[in-house]
């Protein structure tokens, strides 16, 4: 197990600044075949010391076949990033009012809209992450709208 050092993954969702993350390989193998699993060594950081450790849990399965020992991993982790912080800002908003929804953090982290009282929680086991928070917001917010429109 190869821990590599930190890399710059993207900027912050919430204030702009660094965020890293080191990234972990291990070489495994079951029933006959080997593959190489990346996964986040420790959680991502941001630079300012924004709440992200819990934004995302990704981590990336990658044939070993086909994998050198100069592979970087990086840029696919880079892109990931890019992609859930894109889907953060771009979460759906209230289908009542038409704010932008909030991220409760806490014992029981949640997102929605204090004003309308609308909140949606992650149910998933590892613990809720703030994607999988904006994941279950989306739907439930599109749900909402939907059955209002009936």
């Amino acid at each position: 197990m190869d821990v590599m050092r930190p890399i710059l993954l993207g900027v912050c969702p919430f204030c702009g600044g660094g965020v890293t993350a080191s990234i972990r390989r291990r070489d495994e193998g079951n029933a006959g075949m080997w593959y190489v699993l990346y996964q986040y060594a420790d959680r991502p950081e941001c630079a300012n010391g924004c709440p992200i450790d819990r934004f995302n849990d990704y981590h990336r399965l990658l044939d070993g076949w086909g994998l050198g020992d100069d592979f970087d991993p990086a840029p696919s982790f880079r892109r990931m990033w890019a992609r859930d912080v894109r889907g953060f800002r771009e979460r759906a908003s209230c289908p009542r009012c038409g704010r932008p929804p909030r991220l409760h953090t806490g014992a029981d982290p949640a997102m929605g809209c204090p004003r309308c009282g609308l909140w949606a929680d992650d149910t998933d086991p590892g613990g809720s992450t703030v994607i999988g928070l904006v994941e279950a917001w989306n739907r439930f917010a599109g749900k909402e709208r939907n059955d209002r429109t009936c």
